[in-house]
């Protein structure tokens, strides 16, 4: 061969070698930083992932996490039944990596779809699908843990999450209510400090625990009001039993907590709906009132309802809608109650509890319906509390939709009375 056709094959070659490699440089970059690594998530790996009509919020984590580290779902404890089991989210990383938190419904409560996109260094991604925030080695990530994601952590979103203003209510009844024997109620706050939306439950917690003293201290009778939160809360079937055998008759239980398909979380442990049914029809005799504010909380409906002994029954969602925090604006409406706070359907109800009992006309309308239909007062009034509150109660006076989420069809509440 010629030395003129030598060079030429040799340049042909050397051409080759330089398309493939920067082929190579430009699909496949090593050692990412980062910036290099939001940018691949934000130009490659977001658009595959959202759909055309979307809300988001994408946050980063601050450091990377090293080869052998476990990212999870931070599930419930307690024995988890094997469907909820199988779709949990876990993963060893082979290499160094970036984690970023895709909320597919930001704001909302727990659970509800997520996705854990993670990048390795070498540009490899891998994405989770999930339902509850994740856990680095057992950690939680406080970067992903706030109401409101601080503005560093935002990669992408178009989502509007603000604060609310709200300051928790004080409830004051105007005289004596009703004249109640032994009468129960159950107030349970289910979140750990830890947990997303933590003050905002323990606002609804306090809210409702001050509600039902007032009550109380406008009854004649001896009424009792018992307050479980935080790492107590999973013994609220104990509470029943012993409220059972202190002859408390109704007996009202209350919980706000995250929770998913047929279960909630409380202090950290997956109790489910048929674990409530099956304490309820335990005792007969013992009329109860079920209130539950969680994510999918409609699920418990038909076990909850179908027990004889259960006089009225409220959820915040449907089964497959999330519950949400405080609103104060959202879908572009303003909310009617900007001073309220804590979870938005059950600051709504305790408004319009409030309502009824400071109104003399309203209130004679209750305990006269409830002794026309042998229900108890408490279970009549509650009744119309978490009607009006979405402004189904007209005939009470309640017809102003106080919850925002409902307005902008983000969660539609269950109701269920037996009369």
């Amino acid at each position: 061969m010629s030395a003129k056709k030598l060079c030429t094959w040799a340049g042909i070659v050397l051409c080759l070698l330089f398309i493939d490699c920067n082929k190579k440089d430009s699909t496949t970059p090593v050692n990412l930083d980062m910036q290099e690594a939001i940018n691949k998530l934000t130009k490659e790996v977001l658009p595959e992932q959202l759909s055309k009509d979307a809300t988001y919020c994408c946050l980063r984590m601050d450091s990377v996490i090293h080869k052998g580290s476990i990212i999870e779902e931070d599930a419930p404890r307690g024995t988890l039944q094997k469907e909820d089991v199988e779709r949990l989210a876990s993963v060893a990383l082979d290499e160094d990596s970036y984690l970023f938190y895709l909320d597919l419904e930001p704001g909302a409560m727990f659970a509800h779809d997520l996705k854990y996109i993670i990048i390795g260094k070498s540009g490899k991604t891998r994405v989770l699908p999930a339902q509850w925030w994740p856990r680095v080695d057992g950690e939680i990530v406080p970067e992903f843990s706030k109401q409101v994601p601080s503005a560093q952590h935002i990669v992408a979103t178009n989502a509007i999450v603000q604060m609310p203003i709200g300051k928790r209510f004080l409830y004051r009844f105007p005289g004596q209510l009703v004249i109640r024997n032994n009468e129960g109620f159950i107030i349970v706050q289910g979140l750990m400090p830890s947990e997303n939306l933590y003050s905002c439950v323990v606002d609804t917690y306090v809210n409702l625990l001050d509600l039902f003293l007032e009550y109380k201290n406008n009854c004649v009778g001896d009424v009792e009001v018992e307050g479980l939160v935080e790492g107590q809360a999973d013994n609220v079937l104990t509470e029943i039993d012993n409220q059972v055998v202190a002859g408390r008759n109704p007996i009202t239980i209350f919980i706000t907590a995250h929770g998913n398909t047929n279960y909630v979380r409380l202090g950290g442990v997956a109790m489910y709906a048929s674990q409530f049914q099956a304490k309820m029809a335990a005792h007969p005799t013992v009329r109860f009132n079920f209130f539950l504010c969680s994510c999918h909380s409609g699920s418990f409906m038909d076990e909850i309802s179908s027990l004889s002994n259960v006089y009225t029954a409220h959820t915040a969602s449907q089964p497959e809608e999330s519950a949400w925090p405080d609103w104060d604006t959202h879908c572009g409406l303003n909310d009617h109650n900007p001073s309220d706070t804590g979870a938005e359907w059950m600051s709504s109800l305790g408004e319009a509890a409030n309502s009824l009992a400071n109104s003399t006309t309203h209130w004679s309308t209750i305990t006269t319906s409830a002794a026309a239909q042998k229900v108890p007062v408490t279970s009549m009034w509650l009744y119309h509390a978490a009607l009006g509150g979405i402004g189904s109660a007209a005939l009470m006076g309640l017809s102003q939709d106080l919850d925002l989420a409902h307005r902008c069809n983000s969660e539609n509440p269950m109701s269920y009375k037996k009369w």
